[in-house]
C-alpha cells in the first residue's frame, strides 16, 4: 500500500475526520452485508438476507473477507433485517465453547449468547429491531438490536482437525428463521468507496438503521455531508472528500 499524502492540519480536515471515523462502522458493515450476500446469491441459495450460513472448514491465509479469523473455529453468519418482525435464533445444547455474537449496524456487540454467558444447554431467542413491541413465545428470550440491520456471527470451537466433522455437526443444528421479508438494498457499496460511495452508504445506514440515537449523533456531522444526499453537497465539499478519503483510509488502517 502507497502511503498517500499526509492531510493539512486545518479545522476543515479536522472536522471532516470524525465525520469519516463516525462512518466507517455503518460503511463497513454495509460491505461485508453486501459481499457476504452477494455471494449466497451467486450460489443460487436466496438473498443470503436473515439466513444462517454455515461454514464447515477450517479457515485459512486466504480468508481476507473481514478481520483474520481463527483457524480452530468453525464461523456461521447471517445479516439481518429485523423492520417488519423479529428473528428466531436457536442455539443446540452443545457439550463445546461456542458463541453467537449479535452486532448492530455501528459493528457494536449488542448480545454474545454462547457458552461463557448462558451455558452448554442452549436456547431459544427472538432478536428484535428498535421499534417492536409485540408479544414472543414463552420461553422465548429477546435480544434487542438498536438497529433493524444487523450481523449474527456464530463460533464454534474444533479441538483439532479429527475434531471438524463433530464441530460441523453441531453447528449445523443452530436453526433461524424470519417472520418477515427484507428491505432490499439496492446500493454499491465498493471496498475502496469514493466520496460519493461512502456518503451515499453511510446515510442509507444511519436511515435504514431506525436508532434514533444513532441519528442524534449523525445530525453532529451534517456540516461535513453526513445526512444530506450527495447531489446536495457543495462542489467544494465534493472535492474535499473525494481528495480527503484516501489518506483518510490509510490512517485508519
Amino acid at each position: 500500500i502507497v502511503a498517500p499524502a499526509p492531510l493539512a492540519a486545518t479545522p476543515e480536515i479536522q472536522a471532516l475526520r470524525r465525520a469519516f471515523r463516525f462512518g466507517f462502522a455503518p460503511y463497513e458493515m454495509l460491505r461485508t452485508r453486501q459481499a457476504q450476500a452477494a455471494r449466497v446469491q451467486a450460489a443460487g441459495m436466496g438473498t443470503g438476507i436473515n439466513m444462517l450460513i454455515p461454514r464447515l472448514t477450517l479457515a485459512d491465509a486466504n480468508s481476507r473477507e473481514v478481520t483474520t479469523p481463527n483457524n480452530d473455529t468453525l464461523y456461521g453468519s447471517a445479516w439481518l433485517d429485523l423492520r417488519d418482525g423479529p428473528v428466531f435464533f436457536t442455539i443446540p445444547p452443545l457439550n463445546r465453547y461456542h458463541s453467537a455474537a449479535v452486532m448492530s449496524i455501528t459493528s457494536d456487540v449488542i448480545a454474545l449468547l454462547g457458552t461463557r454467558t448462558v451455558g452448554k444447554d442452549g436456547g431459544r431467542y427472538a432478536i428484535v429491531g428498535p421499534n417492536f413491541a409485540g408479544d414472543l413465545p414463552k420461553g422465548v428470550e429477546m435480544v434487542r438490536s438498536p438497529s433493524n440491520d444487523a450481523w449474527l456471527l456464530v463460533r464454534v470451537v474444533v479441538n483439532g482437525p479429527e475434531d471438524v466433522a463433530a464441530a460441523a455437526d453441531g453447528l449445523t443444528r443452530y436453526t433461524l428463521s424470519a417472520i418477515g421479508g427484507e428491505t432490499p438494498l439496492d446500493l454499491a457499496v465498493p471496498s475502496v468507496p469514493d466520496g460519493k460511495a461512502f456518503i451515499t452508504t453511510v446515510n442509507a445506514a444511519i436511515e435504514r438503521s431506525g436508532d434514533e440515537r444513532l441519528r442524534a449523533r449523525a445530525r453532529g456531522f451534517a456540516d461535513q455531508g453526513i445526512g444530506t444526499p450527495w447531489e446536495q453537497l457543495s462542489p467544494e465539499q465534493q472535492a474535499l472528500w473525494n481528495a480527503s478519503l484516501p489518506a483518510l483510509m490509510y490512517e485508519l488502517r
